[in-house]
């Protein structure tokens, strides 16, 4: 029986109004300081039940977009688990590095472990490209940053093999999980 883990999440407060809502969760025995809602709640279920869910896009063959998202549990192996732990910390060590310095170089050596330096500083063309409008977006030390091609693969969507999907919330068979979801979601 599927059943979806209600976590205590308690709110950090936002440094500008237009910041994402961030929050600070204890996990693998680690305080998670600042980190996104939604990665709080991975970190969690990834805890109790070494798995994260997500939704990703129905395409058909041809790899078109049907129009429609399934929901599904990405079950991690234990090497997955830690690297995915670690990344996390990684992530936080730049995010304090970058409020104390406001400086991307001293964010970056903020980075305790060399192989997360390496991966941001080496991330999608050093995390900056140009958007629809020509404009330059700088994702630097974006949480994808920090992971593995591999990793980045399994929680982006590329390995549906890896993935179980789940039925439609609020199907017969997931009713008690629509409860306990929606209903959790007031106390994030």
């Amino acid at each position: 029986m599927l059943f979806t883990v209600a976590v205590n999440i308690q709110m950090a407060k936002r440094s500008s109004p237009r910041e994402p809502d961030t929050v600070t969760i204890e996990a693998f025995n680690h305080n998670f300081e600042g980190i996104l809602r939604g990665h709080a709640q991975n970190l969690k279920t990834l805890e109790i039940e070494g798995a994260i869910y997500s939704e990703f896009a129905d395409r058909d063959e041809s790899g078109e977009f049907l129009g429609t998202f399934t929901r599904y549990r990405v079950k991690f192996t234990p090497a997955e688990i830690v690297e995915y732990v670690q990344a996390h910390i990684a992530a936080q060590e730049f995010r304090e590095g970058r409020r104390r310095t406001r400086d991307f170089t001293a964010a970056v050596l903020s980075i305790r472990e060399p192989r997360f330096r390496e991966r941001v500083t080496s991330y999608g063309q050093y995390g900056r490209s140009r958007n629809a409008n020509g404009d330059v977006d700088d994702i630097r030390g974006c949480f994808a940053s920090f992971l593995s091609p591999e990793l980045e693969g399994l929680v982006c969507g590329a390995e549906r093999d890896r993935y179980e999907p789940l039925p439609p919330p609020g199907s017969d068979s997931n009713k008690n999980e629509l409860v306990v979801s929606y209903g959790s979601c007031s106390s994030l």
